[in-house]
């Protein structure tokens, strides 16, 4: 190679450093501007329905604009804080039964923010490939499939949202998806590390997807029962997850625990049903650990009692109390408070008088009521455990009346805790916490918490 040669090689191979470094350099000013703009389209969303009165939804999109934005909008964190301080101050005014119209306005324009997220990820995805970024261009694209994606499967390869993948990135995909009985893709939030399920059925729409290994027609079964109670939810808590629900049931319950452990969530394995927040799911053994079946009635209880706990969190991710978490979910999925024909679901009954009856036997103090943690209780003592899912459905059917005398400040705990999103997970605290919550019934009932608990038995006993 001449000389002239050798330099005209040199300066090329520098221009195609620069231009590398450039592409990086493009992508990285992208991404702070994407994330920026994510973040304000969810404040200002916050904040249109904070005028509106719409205190869980406002709750959840300042929570969401400080996720989303990842730091590059500092103003999202001042709000949140603002919110969280101020307290009732912060709220400009609070609707106590949002019109179905305003309620469904909110639904679109949530909807078309996270529209806006799906394709702001896209994009990055697009600008890290040609930036040579893979590991970031798959963080893209693995938020997209996240925020409901459509991901699809052709002769050529994989698509999201209708965006050809980058062939590079087909193995990757493969371990992010399984493939359903019909053979299309799945996403998959564990990974590679989730079970394989032979003859996977997928049945879904806009609200709720179900995912299951049980045969012939569960799926659709278990998705008209969960489709039946999202209305009853959106009723009682005034609003709806701006996302879809997934709810997974397994038909084996070694494969329900090897998922389990594959989103480090082994520990819960003794419980058969859960929700996993981090992934927006519900989780259902359908089979108990000897591989007894459930039975019908049984596996719909888990399956209304954990969809329960996913919606609560969807519409305003408040983190609380077991004794009220529990409560809350055994009302619309506790033994004899609903009832089931396959079409008509009813709920708001009252609970078993068996279970009832083993209530009144021994109930838990007030006191120990409010400090117990049911999977260390269930793991003790299932009998005890039991007992003391009823004890809190009691309890907050209790303090509900509009005749009982604590009916008010107990709706104002449930408002507080709302409002403020207490203990959700955040950027920089991805685990959620009971403990504030906790501290807020107490600040509002401590000093009566006898005087309760001899109401609640004398009501209890007559129940």
């Amino acid at each position: 190679m001449s000389g002239r040669s050798r330099v005209l090689a040199v300066c090329l191979g520098l221009c195609s450093v620069v231009a590398a470094q450039q592409r990086v350099a493009e992508y990285e000013r992208m991404r702070t501007k994407a994330l920026a703009e994510a973040s304000q389209r969810h404040l200002e969303l916050g904040s249109w329905a904070r005028d509106q009165g719409l205190v869980p939804q406002a709750t959840g999109q300042f929570l969401r604009a400080v996720e989303i934005g990842e730091g590059k909008n500092p103003g999202a964190a001042t709000v949140l804080g603002a919110m969280r301080g101020l307290g009732d101050a912060f709220w400009t005014q609070r609707k106590k039964k949002p019109t179905k119209a305003l309620l469904a306005e909110f639904d679109r324009r949530a909807a078309l923010a996270e529209k806006g997220n799906r394709k702001d990820h896209l994009e990055l995805a697009h600008r890290a490939t040609l930036a040579e970024r893979s590991e970031q261009a798959r963080g893209h694209y693995r938020k997209v499939l996240e925020l409901g994606g459509e991901l699809a499967r052709d002769d050529k390869g994989f698509t999201i949202e209708g965006q050809r993948i980058p062939a590079d990135l087909a193995t990757w995909l493969e371990g992010e998806s399984r493939a359903d009985q019909k053979g299309r893709p799945v996403f998959e939030a564990a990974g590679n590390a989730a079970p394989k399920l032979a003859g996977l059925v997928v049945h879904e729409d806009a609200l709720l997807q179900v995912r299951t290994d049980l045969p012939g027609d569960a799926a659709a079964k278990l998705h008209a029962l969960g489709s039946a109670l999202l209305p009853h939810l959106r009723e009682r808590l005034d609003g709806a997850p701006t996302q879809r629900l997934v709810l997974t049931v397994f038909a084996r319950h070694a494969d329900y625990v090897a998922y389990l452990t594959a989103r480090g969530m082994a520990g819960h394995a003794k419980a058969p049903g859960l929700c996993d927040y981090g992934t927006f799911q519900t989780l259902v053994a359908a089979t108990r650990a000897d591989g007894a079946p459930l039975g019908d009635g049984e596996l719909h209880a888990l399956v209304l009692h954990e969809l329960a706990h996913l919606y609560f969190f969807g519409v305003a991710p408040a983190v609380m109390p077991d004794w009220y978490a529990e409560g809350f979910a055994e009302s619309f999925g506790g033994q004899g408070t609903f009832t089931w024909d396959g079409t008509r679901l009813t709920v708001g009954g009252r609970m078993d008088a068996s279970r009832l009856e083993s209530l009144r036997a021994a109930p838990l103090s007030l006191r120990e009521l409010v400090d117990v943690r049911i999977g260390v209780l269930l793991a003790m003592d299932r009998k005890k455990g039991i007992d003391y899912y009823a004890q809190c459905w009691a309890l907050q059917r209790f303090l509900r009346q509009p005749e009982c005398k604590w009916h008010d400040r107990f709706a104002q705990f449930e408002a507080a805790c709302r409002g403020k999103a207490l203990g959700a997970p955040e950027r920089g605290r991805p685990a959620p916490d009971a403990a504030p919550a906790s501290v807020e019934f107490l600040r509002l009932f401590g000093a009566d918490l006898d005087a309760i608990d001899a109401a609640f038995r004398e009501w209890l006993a007559k129940s």
